[in-house]
């Protein structure tokens, strides 16, 4: 369907098309056959019709073959992906690295401008902001490796995307050991404040809930706990809104102090959801704003507040377990440990106690029915 859908032209020239697949089957690269170079600029369009592929509509891409002999600015692109914007300058051939640039690439009202040159580009970096509009000048008389030079003034207006509005916790990991007081952080950007939503874990349930629901807990987790199912073994404790700021396109840092929600609720497990919705973004997104909140716009956490960290070493139907405490890293003696049957009422089958060491062995008959506690 794509062969049929696709097509690259100059002029009335067709070009054949290789096309190769991706392992993720949506992505294609292709290789044209081969287009000779000359004395005259030829204009190229790359057409994908929207019919054979049900496409809501055709995609034109128009690019140039700049003649052999003349060296010019073929694109500007804006590089948003990293923490700082910066600007890319592709030229028709390779510059000559020897020459001095000074003068020759400009930003209109910034002085420090740092310019890197790979291959045929320069990469511009300087104090760049998203949401910022800058003016860019190439003067004529920059040099291609081959010695051909640009005969004319190049300028262009560069505007920079604001940010999409986001937010991620400030770390992985699912303990919130005594020294955080409670407190959990969390990054936003572009968003003036966000909804929380925290459920407790019944402890009669914890090991039911355990044996269905996933503890990873990366910082931008987007996995939901199954509302059915936690609903059966859980409660909501908290539900309330966070005002941020209005400062457009600044990672921010923000805390949600949870010493009343323990305080009131016995220490276990507590799921922790945040999220915003359109009404919440300092700034639109160029993505459908319903399509971006359902697939951005919420995080999950599932967080034990306690110092004591468990590993676990399973052999010969028997757990040997460590106890560490979380804030020095030193074993922990004394520590008492359960495990319980997952499907028979949560009931207890064997107990034990660390060592000085921070050691113990609990045995089990079947390590597939049983939940260390």
């Amino acid at each position: 369907d794509l062969k049929k859908a696709i097509s690259l032209k100059e002029d009335n020239t067709d070009y054949l098309l290789e096309l190769f697949a991706e392992p993720d089957n949506k992505t294609f690269s292709f290789i044209s056959q081969d287009i000779v170079r000359d004395k005259s600029t030829k204009d190229f369009k790359l057409t994908i019709k929207k019919e054979p592929l049900d496409l809501s509509e055709n995609f034109l891409k128009e690019f140039q073959v700049t003649a052999l002999e003349e060296f010019k600015v073929v694109v500007v692109k804006k590089m948003e992906e990293d923490v700082k914007p910066k600007v890319r300058i592709e030229f028709s051939d390779e510059l000559d690295f020897e020459q001095n640039l000074n003068g020759l690439v400009n930003i209109d009202n910034m002085h420090d401008l740092k310019i890197q040159k790979i291959g045929n580009s320069l990469v511009l970096d300087g104090d760049f902001k998203f949401g910022e509009e800058y003016r860019l000048t190439v003067e004529k008389g920059l040099r291609s490796k081959w010695g051909a030079r640009t005969r004319y003034k190049f300028s262009k207006t560069i505007k920079f995307n604001n940010i999409k509005p986001q937010i991620k916790f400030a770390s992985d990991g699912v303990f919130l050991p005594e020294t955080n007081n409670y407190k959990l952080q969390f990054y936003t950007i572009n968003l003036k404040r966000i909804h929380i939503e925290i459920k407790k874990v019944f402890s009669s349930g914890l090991a039911e809930f355990l044996s269905n629901e996933k503890l990873n807990s990366s910082s931008d987790r987007k996995q939901a706990f199954h509302n059915n199912y936690v609903n059966r073994v859980g409660v909501i404790v908290y539900n309330g809104t966070m005002e941020i700021s209005s400062e457009k396109n600044k990672k921010l840092l923000s805390e949600i102090d949870l010493t009343s929600v323990v305080k009131n609720n016995e220490k276990g497990l507590y799921l922790v959801r945040l999220n915003f919705n359109p009404r919440d973004m300092l700034v639109k997104t160029e993505d459908k704003q319903y399509r971006y909140i359902e697939e951005e716009g919420q995080i999950y956490k599932p967080l034990f507040f306690s110092n004591i960290g468990l590993t676990c070493k399973y052999n010969d139907n028997k757990y040997r377990v460590y106890a560490t405490d979380i804030i020095t890293g030193k074993p922990l003696s004394d520590v008492k440990l359960s495990l319980r049957y997952l499907y028979d009422g949560n009931r207890i089958f064997s107990k034990s106690t660390t060592n000085e060491n921070g050691i113990t062995t609990l045995k089990i008959k079947n390590r597939y029915y049983s939940c260390l506690r």
